[in-house]
């Protein structure tokens, strides 16, 4: 829920109900573009925007009709086809592999379309979207550098493993160019399931989940004498459900099976109704020098509704031992968020294709409905508060003839970061820090080759110490675990002629320590990839 994703301009999943398989639901394949937005951006496009935006333009016109393979390792194998008109486009994909390690197979379907219409002075953009993912996923190869034992790294504990993903979303985007006023509106729905076998879990449960979701977004824009404009709603209401149900005993110490019965755990549906009101404005304060300010005011209700027996017993009412079963079924209730975002920033474009910039942000985070309703060790209310975070961003934009530069620099600061405690309760207590340097150079000597190197060094850390879930400690001052300090990669890009591409690629993720106390080390990897196309 840390990262917003969109696809043309549009949340793919309600506020509340977003988690890592937002990434599955993208046909980035076939983009026309991906933009990114850094750092918190929670006062253009709302509360999951806490840490950036990646927004996928759909919206392409091909008037050809083209058919496309690609093969690689373990099986791997997509087809692509797009046809199109100067009014409609369909893209579609279909990919599957049999893994790197045994039963870790898939098969992932994605199709995109739009149709533009007229409506007297408005025109219409109307899209779908839709994705299958039937995956078998892989259980944890245990040991100290197993991954380094060719006899067992490509071996799976867990062959009944899975996760079946499905999603749709339709939207309508309308748009009115008026004297010197631009108007949209863009009604939309949305629909996702899946069901997640959690083999890393004692018991092995089975998890499903559901959302339907609508809403609309509207903005009108416009500019004046050294000024631009922009403001903007949103509304949007969900229904989802979440339920974990396990069919087989738990097998392990005294402890796990006393404490994770067989039955459902938990099953609930919960509301949300959403409405938020925004604006972005520019000012030309001087020559080439622009004065930037943007605020979102967000208010999100959530409606929980328990569909099983209220504590933590077992579906027969009983009581489990070691005081009781292990998740926590809250009674029905209501939880309200609102929330506040700003920026303000300065940008000087001091000569032409030269831009100097600085942003300071202010970004929130609503707990997610699990963070709030999902519980364990018999905690009954989860009295959490939104995340929010703190930012300073400084940069430099330039373009030569042949070279692209662009360089960042920044520091952040989290707090009411919301993490499991020692007592297995949800808390929004946490605290951390952050500083790192971005830097992106593009080199195009001809019109052949280009040469490009994207890095960053970044110190993300703790600003608190507590004790966590499964033992963990968290030291004020410890790098946050799983967060590497350097992340890079370098490109050669190649088109030898009209139909024939070739790309290397070099991926460098450095060594991050993989527990909160920091005395547990991955020491980072480096991969190389080959990439051709012959059309």
């Amino acid at each position: 829920g840390g990262f917003l994703f969109l696809e043309d301009g549009i949340p793919i999943r309600p506020a509340g109900f977003c988690n890592v398989n937002n990434l599955f639901e993208i046909n980035s394949e076939q983009a026309s573009a991906l933009e990114v937005v850094r750092g918190p951006a929670s006062a253009q496009f709302g509360g999951n925007a806490l840490h950036g935006v990646i927004n996928s333009i759909s919206f392409t016109r091909n008037e050809s009709t083209q058919a496309a393979v690609e093969i690689g390792p373990y099986e791997y194998l997509q087809g692509r086809f797009s046809a199109g008109s100067d009014l409609f486009q369909l893209n579609a994909n279909g990919s599957r592999s049999d893994g790197y390690r045994d039963d870790t197979g898939y098969d992932q379907y994605k199709v995109t379309s739009n149709l533009s219409t007229n409506h007297g002075k408005w025109k219409a953009v109307h899209t779908l979207s839709a994705t299958r993912l039937n995956q078998e996923t892989g259980g944890y190869v245990k040991g100290e550098l197993a991954y380094e034992d060719a006899t067992i790294r490509r071996t799976n504990p867990n062959p009944e493993a899975y996760r079946d993903a499905t999603s749709l979303r339709i939207a309508s985007h309308w748009n009115l160019v008026q004297n010197d006023w631009e108007w949209s509106v863009a009604p939309y729905l949305r629909r996702s399931d899946m069901e997640f076998r959690q083999h890393f879990l004692p018991g092995k449960p089975l998890e499903t989940n559901d959302q339907t979701s609508f809403g609309a977004l509207a903005r009108v824009k416009g500019s004046a004498t050294n000024t631009r404009w922009l403001v903007g709603a949103q509304v949007e209401t969900m229904r989802g459900a979440l339920s974990e149900r396990q069919s087989q005993p738990t097998t392990g110490s005294a402890y796990l099976v006393g404490t994770r019965p067989e039955g459902t755990h938990y099953d609930y549906e919960i509301s949300s109704f959403l409405m938020a009101a925004f604006y972005d404005l520019g000012w030309e304060i001087a020559e080439n020098v622009e004065l930037i300010h943007s605020m979102r005011l967000e208010r999100l209700n959530y409606d929980y509704d328990n569909r099983h027996l209220d504590g933590n017993s077992r579906d027969d009412g009983t009581t489990c031992g070691f005081g009781g079963c292990l998740y926590t079924r809250p009674a029905d209730r209501e939880d309200r968020f609102t929330d506040v975002a700003g920026r303000i920033g300065i940008q000087w474009e001091a000569k032409p294709r030269l831009k100097l910039y600085a942003l300071a942000g202010v970004g929130f985070r609503p707990p997610q409905a699990t963070e709030l309703y999902r519980l364990q060790s018999g905690q009954t209310v989860a009295s959490l508060t939104s995340e929010s975070l703190r930012s300073l961003e400084i940069g430099i934009n330039t373009t030569k003839s042949k070279l692209d530069v662009d360089v960042s620099a920044y520091l952040e600061s989290t707090n009411n970061l919301i993490f499991r405690d020692a007592d297995g309760y949800n808390v929004s207590d946490g605290e951390t820090r952050s500083r790192g340097i971005e830097a992106d150079f593009a080199f195009h000597p001809n019109d052949v080759h280009t040469l490009a190197l994207v890095a960053t060094y970044a110190q993300h850390q703790y600003d608190f110490t507590r004790d966590a879930s499964r033992g963990e400690t968290i030291i004020s001052g410890n790098d946050v675990d799983t967060a590497p300090r350097w992340l890079a990669s370098a490109h050669w890009r190649a088109r030898f002629k009209e139909n024939a591409t070739s790309e290397f690629e070099l991926s460098h993720i450095g060594p991050h320590f993989i527990n909160a106390a920091n005395t547990a080390k991955y020491s980072g990897h480096t991969l190389l990839n080959w990439r051709g196309n012959w059309e």
